[in-house]
């Protein structure tokens, strides 16, 4: 199985939504020589993102791109899509907001089946020679991975 369909239900409006498989996703993207890979989110994360950084001694950020995925009944679906630094990742799910309004958290929270799944996975991207560059790259994955694998924005 490469997809499954999931009700999504936002103040009373209730879709299907298609979402993807953690090993299909990953196998189309390696196809696509993007070089996906898959960390752990621990304690160590942050330093681990930050070895990943090849340009980590010049002064301007360093964007990457990235899938959170979430788990049901032992399987892993892609959930969101979004982009950041390597110095300040925003790949850890955060506590719910008392009045939510982020699409994949309202999904999470609307079954006690589902929950994060403890992995993320970074796409990289070529290294460039400014920081616009750099940022313009990993949106440009960041809107890839969204439209292709029907991700939420993180």
């Amino acid at each position: 199985m490469n997809s499954k369909k999931f009700e999504v239900t936002v103040r009373g409006l209730n879709l299907t939504y298609t979402f993807y498989t953690k090993e299909y996703i990953f196998q189309i993207l390696d196809d696509l020589n993007m070089n996906p890979k898959l960390i752990t989110l621990d304690k160590n994360t942050r330093g681990d993102l930050r070895k990943m950084d090849l340009r980590e001694k010049e002064k301007h950020s360093h964007y990457f791109s990235f899938i959170r995925f979430f788990e049901e009944e032992g399987e892993v679906f892609g959930l969101v899509g979004g982009k950041t630094t390597y110095t300040n990742p925003d790949v850890f799910p955060d506590i719910p907001k008392e009045s939510e309004n982020r699409y994949a958290r309202i999904f999470l929270d609307a079954s006690k089946e589902r929950h994060w799944h403890k992995e993320v996975l970074i796409v990289r991207h070529a290294d460039t020679k400014s920081t616009e560059e750099d940022n313009q790259q990993a949106l440009f994955i960041e809107c890839f991975l969204q439209r292709t694998f029907h991700l939420f924005d993180s």
